[in-house]
């Protein structure tokens, strides 16, 4: 029993954390309860397919080694077993432990199988830390509770890590402009913080004041941004392709939560929607940009 308490305590929690460590922060729980469901149907088949050989192997030691016309109890419990008479209470208890035999073979067999299965796991490195929706979440900080705040912390929740980028990218093709993902986030920076320069973009955005140049003379090549002189500004044609990159970030938003954002025009939505699509893309041009 110490041994199996071992196996089991080690091995349990192990296959928990690899599977909360495979998947992304907002998927967690799916994860947790994932590996909890498929635990309980394990054991459930597990009882049921042991409990089989068992009963089946207890049946035959019971005939050969108890005497014919003997009486034994149908259920294995000690406390059935202690009204035996001693000889008989002896040879039951013989039968149980043989009986018990297969099924630790058969259980270890299933073992050195899921053992063997273990290998093909994806290696995944250990995450060292974890998003959150906010420590807020944690301590029940007090906040002003409106619709549109809460919402704006929902949408923020969820649009975290992997799906970030993939709204930048889907974002990008909506507006219809032909700009690389570096190239429209570093739009929306300018238009939010305008007569900025190289330097307080590279600090901002932890990046090489090299890249930021790169960009903005590519962003200038285009017509979108000023001669390149510092600060830099946007042109005409820039501010109406950052407004063009924000409706279609507002317009992706609601074609991907519908119901989450129906009746946004009550509550003062667009505004909003438009603020985190500009924020959203910014993160991803500092997670490609420091690539």
């Amino acid at each position: 029993m110490l041994i199996l308490g071992l196996g089991l305590g080690m091995v349990m929690q192990v296959l928990v954390l690899a599977a909360q460590n495979a998947v992304d922060y907002r998927l967690l729980g799916v994860a947790t309860s994932g590996s909890t469901l498929a635990r309980s149907i394990g054991g459930s088949i597990g009882v049921s397919v042991f409990g089989a050989i068992f009963t089946n192997r207890l049946g035959h030691e019971l005939a050969q080694r108890v005497p014919q016309g003997v009486h034994v109890p149908t259920n294995v419990s000690p406390a059935a077993a202690q009204h035996l008479p001693p000889v008989i209470h002896a040879l039951y208890v013989a039968a149980v432990a043989a009986a018990l035999h297969p099924v630790f073979l058969t259980a270890a067999a299933v073992m050195l199988g899921a053992f063997g299965l273990s290998w093909l796991l994806r290696e995944v490195p250990l995450r060292e830390t974890a998003g959150s929706a906010g420590i807020g979440e944690s301590f029940a900080a007090p906040r002003e509770a409106s619709s549109e705040k809460e919402l704006e912390r929902i949408l923020s929740a969820v649009v975290h890590g992997e799906a970030r980028a993939d709204f930048c990218r889907h974002a990008l093709a909506r507006s219809g402009l032909e700009l690389a993902p570096e190239q429209a986030a570093l739009l929306c920076r300018l238009g939010e913080h305008p007569r900025t320069t190289a330097n307080e973009l590279a600090g901002e955005l932890d990046v090489r004041t090299e890249r930021v140049v790169e960009l903005e003379r590519e962003l200038e090549a285009l017509g979108l941004v000023s001669d390149g002189t510092a600060p830099i500004d946007l042109t005409p044609a820039g501010r109406q392709a950052r407004a063009t990159l924000l409706t279609a970030g507002k317009a992706e938003l609601i074609a991907r939560y519908p119901r989450l954002l129906e009746g946004e025009a009550e509550i003062g939505a667009p505004a909003m929607l438009k603020r985190l699509s500009a924020s959203f893309l910014q993160v991803v041009h500092k997670r490609t940009a420091s690539n």
